[in-house]
């Protein structure tokens, strides 16, 4: 079974889903030509409601993607917002609308998903981009308080740390300290807890103390916070440097094993990427094979945590090879210095609303992307799904609890159920002719 008929299976394909599907796309249709009509506009619970439709239709983080006029349609996203207003503000929108349906802990996804499409889109020409992050952080509060009491159910035991360093980054890039020491010191019990790792942690210790040591100086003297630096833990190094030999080890077992699964992994590549196959370098498609391979029974059976970590280390080896020397213009040596740990990270970090680098790096990074793509911009979507694949690869290789065949059918679904690695790898190959635009 391919990849794309492990994901049909996943999202369905039975008559009963295909007509449910149907009804909300056509109501959907129905509610954005009334959005687009004057006299006839829909109500702010109608358009709330259009949400849950959506999100229902989708049923993906990305749920938002191709529904900018919702977002666009609720007055959330354009009346003003106050920071002395951020705990209830969500809150209060939904009770200013007598009939839209509250939104609670089991309603977590679309809350993220929310959330996400303002930061997303807080660049954007014409936005307000303090008023666009004010907004996200009022729906991730709105969020944080729905679950808060239930980290131990395994439901939701990963919300607060899977949100919470975003959050932080949020406030820290606002300015807005006290809030972000109170989730930095949340952040701080879910590591204890276990719930968040190492490489998140450790970002979130040094933005805690760069806080305390900079309170009691002058607003104008404060230390920025993007200029936070990482340690190396050489723990950390130690279990990556034993998972690469593990999965030398396990890529050797698995193609002498099962050649025809790697063989069928290629195939589908190679149709997937087009021309832009050819110019990945070896590492970077062994890995995509291998994740491939190992994304459908029986391979996915035993282990499950292969995709993510060599959709991961794919990802990396690119970057690698397209924006560092010889061929790219960043220093080999640049990781290392910044003590940042996976060239994924670095890009994450450049594009973040307050990014933990150097003012000179990150000149340098945007000189490199510019070269390697001609100048085309990296779309938040994809540094999106960069997010999230880092999540999912900590999740399959750094946490305590066992990555599961249903945590495989989520990666699918939420990493590998669209383009955005063809367009990523054909935007860093954007200068060889043979890449269509």
């Amino acid at each position: 079974m391919s990849l794309d008929e492990v994901i049909n299976s996943i999202v369905g394909g039975d008559d009963g889903h295909d007509s449910k599907a149907q009804e909300l796309k056509a109501k959907l249709d129905l509610l954005k030509q009334r959005t687009e009509q004057e006299g006839h506009k829909p109500t702010q619970v109608e358009i709330v409601e259009g949400i849950r439709d959506q999100f229902e239709l989708i049923s993906g983080s990305d749920f938002l993607d191709e529904a900018d006029w919702l977002m666009n349609a609720i007055t959330f996203t354009t009346d003003p917002i106050s920071s002395h207003d951020l705990i209830t503000a969500w809150r209060d929108y939904i009770s200013a609308n007598p009939g839209a349906e509250p939104f609670d802990y089991y309603d977590y996804p679309i809350l993220e998903g929310v959330a996400q499409w303002y930061v997303n889109h807080y660049e954007e020409a014409g936005r307000d981009e303090k008023a666009m992050m004010l907004r996200a952080l009022a729906v991730y509060e709105h969020l944080i308080q729905a679950v808060r009491g239930r980290e131990a159910d395994p439901e939701y035991e990963n919300i607060l740390s899977g949100n919470g360093v975003a959050i932080l980054y949020l406030y820290c890039g606002l300015k807005m300290f006290e809030r972000a020491k109170f989730y930095a010191q949340l952040l701080e019990m879910e590591h204890v807890a276990g719930r968040l790792d190492d490489e998140s942690y450790d970002w979130v210790s040094r933005a805690y103390k760069a806080i305390l040591s900079d309170e009691d100086k002058r607003e104008s003297e404060r230390t920025a916070l993007g200029q936070i630096t990482w340690d190396t833990i050489s723990d950390y190094q130690r279990k990556n440097d034993a998972l690469e030999k593990r999965l030398a080890e396990v890529e050797a077992r698995s193609r002498a094993n099962h050649p025809d699964e790697f063989q069928k992994a290629q195939e589908k590549l190679l149709q997937r990427f087009g021309h832009t196959w050819q110019l990945l370098n070896s590492t970077t498609r062994n890995c995509l094979e291998r994740a491939e391979a190992y994304s459908s029974p029986p391979l996915a059976e035993h282990s499950p945590d292969m995709p993510p970590s060599s959709v991961f280390k794919a990802v990396n080896s690119e970057l690698r090879a397209v924006l560092f020397q010889p061929r790219g213009i960043l220093h080999e040596n640049l990781l290392d210095q910044l003590q940042v740990r996976s060239e994924a990270s670095l890009l994450v970090e450049y594009h973040r609303a307050s990014p933990s680098l150097p003012t000179d790096v990150c000149l340098d990074v945007a000189s490199a992307l510019v070269r390697a793509t001609s100048g085309k911009k990296l779309p938040q979507r994809i540094v999106s799904k960069l997010e999230a694949l880092r999540k999912h690869r900590v999740e399959a290789d750094h946490s305590k609890r066992t990555y599961k065949a249903e945590d495989l059918r989520r990666f699918l679904l939420e990493i590998m159920s669209d383009d955005w690695l063809k367009q990523l790898f054909s935007l860093l190959h954007s200068k060889n002719r043979y890449v269509s635009s």
